[in-house]
């Protein structure tokens, strides 16, 4: 999935240089592990920053263990699946520094001390007054870990940013991306959207609820193709708690050891052409009838994540949006301006870049 690019191969460029930023999420969480092991062994771990690309396939230099997206098995083990210790072995370390002193970091760091200020009077009015409310502040004030202790004022500050940071920006870029997507494929794609909007409203008028959203299958569709398209987040990470074997599609077995992170980027599986047809086009139909495509492997459309610890959010997700462009596909008509825009590897959250924009007119249905 992906490869890491060593001294032996430094002239090659990268071919997405981008994602080595993210990579950085992963290194930070298992570079100590790799340096404890190392000193223990006496190797030196003060090894060059490496660059890194995702593939879809092609064999590089690379020396490290690697698995194949389409890694899986009838017992249902999570395809796209990587082990941090790829990235670590021989001589292809990724070092990362969240503390070093560049502008970004200080940004960062002043922005949250901002937050603090504010959320901390909110938090403690609230544990002061000894006032309840059903809101997810509560919940985090109420909780407790294993040995009775509460959380302190600074990590409900953590979950809040968490909380905020998931929902706020994942739904307005798949938002984003759905109307992007819909629109450079306005005559292929609009005409099922708009139907669908009159055949609800001619039953419902106006109203729009949750039974409501539920029966717009085509908008819904739509936002999924989007999500497989360009998901939010390009990596999602676990920590194996209890080592357990995986074997891929060739009959190969790999163990995952407990402690290890395991890696799984829903931006490559999404677009692997074992399991999607024309994988590079956007066809929200490719989820219609008995046979949709992302039933034909375990966890082929990853976008809010698989099994256990999938996103709690996705419900409301498609809610919001669905509520979203239900209001706007009723009231305006849009024309895209200039071509379809890129995605955005540089921040955290994977959004278009800019110029993005559309032109619209108010019309009704």
């Amino acid at each position: 999935m992906f490869h890491a690019i060593g001294p032996r191969s430094s002239a090659r460029r990268c071919a997405h240089a981008r994602v080595v930023l993210v990579l950085a999420l992963l290194a930070s969480t298992c570079v100590s592990a790799a340096a404890d092991e190392a000193a223990r062994d006496g190797t030196d771990v003060s090894a060059p920053i490496c660059a890194a690309e995702a593939t879809t396939g092609e064999d590089t230099t690379c020396d490290a263990p690697r698995m194949d997206a389409a890694d899986t098995n009838e017992h249902g083990r999570l395809t796209g699946i990587s082990t941090a210790t790829e990235f670590l072995a021989d001589r292809y370390v990724v070092r990362f520094d969240d503390y070093a002193p560049i502008e970004a970091h200080r940004k960062r760091d002043k922005a949250r001390k901002d937050l603090a200020a504010i959320f901390d009077k909110v938090i403690q009015g609230r544990r002061e007054s000894g006032s309840t409310e059903p809101d997810v502040l509560q919940t985090f004030i109420d909780a407790r870990y294993k040995d009775g202790s509460r959380l302190t004022n600074d990590q409900v500050l953590g979950m809040l940013i968490a909380v905020l940071f998931a929902g706020q920006h994942t739904s307005s870029i798949t938002s984003t991306w759905t109307g992007l997507l819909s629109i450079a494929n306005k005559d292929r794609i609009f005409p099922n959207l708009e139907k669908e909007q009159r055949s609800v409203m001619e039953k419902h008028g106006d109203k729009i609820d949750f039974d409501v959203l539920a029966e717009m299958d085509e908008l819904h569709f739509c936002i999924k193709e989007a999500l497989r398209m360009h998901p939010p987040l390009i990596m999602l990470l676990r920590q194996c708690h209890v080592p357990f074997e995986v074997e891929t599609t060739e009959g190969k077995k790999f163990v995952v050891p407990k402690g290890h992170i395991v890696a799984t980027s829903p931006a490559f599986a999404h677009r692997m052409d074992k399991v999607y047809t024309e994988p590079e086009k956007y066809k929200p139909e490719r989820f219609k009838g008995d046979k949709p495509e992302d039933k034909n492997a375990y966890a082929s459309f990853i976008g809010f994540g698989s099994g256990r610890h999938g996103c709690m959010g996705e419900t409301f997700a498609y809610m919001q949006i669905k509520t979203i462009w239900s209001h706007l596909l009723r009231n305006f008509d849009f024309e895209l301006v200039g071509d379809l825009p890129e995605p955005d590897y540089e921040g955290m959250v994977v959004g278009p870049k800019h110029p993005c924009t559309v032109r619209y007119k108010r019309r009704k249905l």
